[in-house]
C-alpha cells in the first residue's frame, strides 16, 4: 500500500512538471518579439493570389524577407518605417503575427546610393571621417556622417546598395537603414546616368510615400505623430511648431495641428470647438458644419473664413477616441491641404499619455 502511494506521488509530480514545461513553452511561443516593416511593399504570390506583401526583418543585420500574411491589428501605410512588437501564432506556416505595440513610426523613402572605397574627411563627427556617397554615378562625393544601420562596411570596396532614409522629429537629420547590398566590388561600377536603375527586390521611391501634388505643385510630406498613434501628411515646406511634433506651420497665416481626446461623438466635439474656431479666425458668421466620407473614414468638418484666412476643424471617431485636425490656411490652398491630410490620415495605434 505504501509503495502504491509513493508511485502515485511520483506520477503526480511527473505530470505537474510536464504541465509546467508545456505551459512555459506555450508562454515562450507567445512572447513578444521585435519586427521591422519596410516603407514599401513588394509584389508576391500568396494563397489568395497576386498581391502586395510586406518586407520584414527581426534583425537588421540580416536580409529582409517577404511576409506573405497580414499582421493582425496592424494598419500599414506606405512611406513609413515601422518598429513593431508582435506575437507569433504558434505552428503557422507561413508565419503569422499579431500586433502588440507600435514602438516607432518614421517617414521613410527608399534610395539607391554608391559608397566610395574609403571614407572622406568631415567635421560633423568626432572621428572626422564620414562615408562618401553618390546617388548614381554622377556629381561629387557627398559625406554621410552616421553609420548605416544593419550594414557592415569594409574599406577598399565600392558598394551599391538600397537604403531606407528615415526622418523623425526626434532626429532631425535623416538616418539610413540598409535594405539590400546590390554590388560589392573593388572596381567602380559604370552606372548609367539617365537609364532606369538596376532592378532590385525593393521598388524605387516613386511609389513609396503618400506624396500628393496639385496643379500648382503644392507638395506634401508624410508625418507620424507617435504619441497620438496616427500618420498623415502636411505641406512639404511647413516645419514643426514647438516640441510635441503635433503641429506644423510656415508663418502667421498657416497652421495645422493634430489632437486626440476621449469621446463618443466627432460632431459633438466640433460643436464645442465652434466658438473658439470663429474667434481664432476673426469670424462672426456661423460657418459650416457638415459630415463627409473621406477615403472610407467618416469625418465631421467645420469651416469658417474671413476672406484672408480659412479655418477648419475635422474630427473622426476611432473606438472611444476623437481625433481632431485643426487647419488655418490661405483660402486658395486650404481645401487642397485639408483634402490631402484627410485622404492620408491613418490610425496605427492608441494615443499615449
Amino acid at each position: 500500500m505504501l509503495r502504491k502511494r509513493y508511485l502515485w506521488i511520483i506520477l503526480i509530480g511527473f505530470l505537474l512538471m510536464l504541465t509546467v514545461l508545456v505551459f512555459a513553452r506555450w508562454r515562450s511561443e507567445q512572447a513578444q518579439q521585435t519586427l521591422y516593416v519596410a516603407p514599401t511593399t513588394i509584389p508576391c504570390e500568396s494563397s489568395a493570389g497576386p498581391r502586395q506583401c510586406y518586407l520584414v526583418n527581426e534583425d537588421l543585420q540580416e536580409e529582409w524577407r517577404v511576409q506573405y500574411e497580414e499582421i493582425a491589428n496592424f494598419a500599414y501605410a506606405p512611406g513609413f518605417f515601422y518598429e513593431l512588437l508582435v506575437t507569433e501564432t504558434p505552428g503557422t506556416s507561413p508565419v503569422q503575427f499579431t500586433l502588440a505595440e507600435v514602438v516607432t513610426v518614421e517617414a521613410a523613402t527608399i534610395k539607391t546610393v554608391l559608397l566610395a572605397p574609403e571614407r572622406m574627411p568631415c567635421d560633423t563627427v568626432e572621428s572626422g571621417q564620414c562615408y562618401a556617397y553618390k546617388e548614381g554615378n554622377v556629381g561629387d562625393w557627398q559625406p554621410y556622417p552616421q553609420e548605416i544601420e544593419g550594414f557592415t562596411y569594409e574599406s577598399g570596396y565600392y558598394y551599391q546598395l538600397t537604403v531606407a532614409e528615415r526622418q523623425s522629429a526626434a532626429q532631425p537629420e535623416p538616418a539610413w537603414t540598409k535594405m539590400q547590398v546590390l554590388r560589392k566590388s573593388m572596381e567602380a561600377p559604370a552606372l548609367p546616368t539617365a537609364a532606369a536603375p538596376a532592378e532590385t527586390a525593393v521598388p524605387e521611391t516613386a511609389d513609396l510615400a503618400p506624396v500628393v501634388t496639385d496643379p500648382n505643385a503644392l507638395a506634401f510630406k508624410p508625418v507620424a505623430i507617435l504619441n497620438l498613434g496616427i500618420q498623415a501628411v502636411v505641406p512639404a515646406t511647413w516645419t514643426f511648431v514647438g516640441e510635441n511634433s503635433q503641429a506644423w506651420s510656415s508663418g502667421p497665416s498657416s497652421f495645422i495641428n493634430f489632437t486626440a481626446a476621449p469621446g463618443s461623438s466627432a460632431r459633438a466635439a466640433l460643436e464645442q470647438m465652434r466658438a473658439a474656431m470663429q474667434t481664432a479666425a476673426g469670424q462672426t458668421d456661423p460657418g459650416q458644419l457638415f459630415d463627409a466620407q473621406v477615403n472610407g473614414r467618416a469625418w465631421s468638418i467645420y469651416t469658417c473664413s474671413d476672406g484672408s484666412i480659412t479655418a477648419a476643424a475635422a474630427a473622426t471617431l476611432e473606438g472611444a477616441t476623437v481625433f481632431v485636425v485643426s487647419l488655418f490656411a490661405d483660402p486658395g490652398q486650404h481645401d487642397i491641404i485639408l483634402d490631402a491630410v484627410l485622404n492620408n490620415f491613418v490610425v496605427v495605434g492608441l494615443p499615449t499619455p
